[in-house]
């Protein structure tokens, strides 16, 4: 028995987890992977936007992922020949106005991966880089939840939400949402609620809002951090009730 053996051993043992073979995988590639460097200009780091169709709202009621879609931005910009597309079976049902919803049905992802399965070849495709998606918190929810249950594990990569950088950076739009921030933009918005375009979409919003901030001076993670907590600063106060 060599020592990594051992010492996945006597963690599965610590933390009252029996984990099987895809479940060891798993846990070893969450702990390798490294934070991003925050000094590096945001134009050099390398994102990596997803996003995640699910069977519902609530992964503490018990929904599921049912697919998870990514694209790269490096330099700066898109590049739509790096992408990573997959369906998951979720392991229940997929409500009727669920799958009219994604276009996702219960026969399309019988005898899928499960996400461990999935996230065993998403995250060495996605590697160290700063994972970003629009309202980023719904899919870590999910990813996150899966993780816990399956290795005691979370997600430890750099995040951002493209959703609040956008509110920062365009403080001059009422509205957020994915297609209504690409139309005022003017940036191509793919069909919604699929997770590939999706993802693209959210990837496409994230290059604007680089090329925005640069042009504001903010051009690494610290200088991006610094700015978002001092616009919250001198943002007015918003009442509860327009939450």
């Amino acid at each position: 028995m060599n020592a990594l053996t051992m010492f996945v051993k006597s963690l599965d043992a610590a933390t009252g987890f029996h984990l099987n073979a895809e479940q060891r995988v798993l846990k070893k590639l969450t702990q390798l992977a490294p934070l991003a460097d925050e000094q590096l200009r945001l134009r050099d780091q390398r994102f990596v936007v997803l996003d995640t169709e699910t069977t519902g709202l609530r992964p503490g009621k018990g929904d599921r992922v049912t697919s998870l879609g990514a694209v790269v931005v490096e330099n700066g910009m898109v590049n739509e020949s790096k992408t990573f597309y997959e369906l998951v079976d979720p392991g229940r049902n997929i409500p009727e106005e669920i799958s009219q919803l994604t276009g996702i049905t219960n026969d399309m992802v019988a005898g899928k991966p499960n996400l461990t399965e999935v996230l065993n070849r998403f995250l060495p495709w996605a590697g160290k880089s700063v994972l970003a998606g629009h309202v980023m918190q719904f899919d870590l929810a999910f990813i996150n939840r899966h993780l816990l249950t399956s290795c005691g594990r979370k997600l430890v990569h750099t995040s951002l939400d493209t959703k609040q950088l956008a509110e920062y950076a365009f403080p001059d739009t009422a509205h957020y949402t994915l297609e209504d921030i690409c139309s005022f933009l003017a940036i191509p918005c793919a069909p919604r609620h699929h997770a590939l375009n999706d993802a693209l979409s959210a990837a496409r919003l994230l290059e604007a809002t680089l090329s925005v901030l640069d042009q504001q001076g903010v051009n690494s993670l610290i200088e991006l951090k610094r700015f978002m907590r001092c616009r919250r600063m001198l943002a007015p106060v918003v009442s509860p009730m327009e939450c």
